[in-house]
């Protein structure tokens, strides 16, 4: 007589056997066809910091806030953050005083660029981020 716990056990037996054929087959094809899929954005992109640049490798001028809020609205992090208020009928604001900062060349000027959700009671930032106008870099405020 078979016991009351043999159909189950040989049921767990092959679901095991099947999570482990599509583990192996998952390693076996290479990285994710999802990770192929995404799009990146126009900026090269590394560490959390973007360096725009054109098609000989050199750096390019921000000349605009628009230009600078263009960046930053392009960050995979920002994107992420849209696409998840997007999903609960809100939407992220990214703006900035337009004013800006720092002394010296182009290089070290920047502007401050501001990501939040404006909530009925208070304004939640996700994140603070400078551009700097002469290079277009995108550096994280921490």
């Amino acid at each position: 007589m078979k016991s009351k716990y043999f159909i189950p056990a040989v049921v767990l037996i092959a679901v095991l056997v099947v999570c482990i054929v599509v583990v192996v087959f998952t390693i076996m094809q290479g990285p994710s066809t999802i990770q192929k899929q995404e799009v990146t954005p126009p900026p090269h992109q590394e560490g959390g910091i973007q360096i725009p640049s054109s098609k000989d490798g050199t750096m390019l001028k921000i000349a605009t806030l628009k230009q600078a809020i263009a960046l930053v609205r392009a960050l995979v992090e920002v994107r992420e953050f849209d696409e998840l208020l997007i999903k609960k009928g809100r939407r992220a604001i990214i703006d900035s005083d337009g004013k800006i900062s720092g002394i010296g060349s182009s290089n070290d000027q920047y502007w401050t660029i501001h990501v939040y959700e404006n909530l009925p009671d208070h304004i939640s930032t996700f994140h603070w981020y400078k551009v700097y106008q002469g290079t277009g870099v995108v550096e994280k405020e921490i």
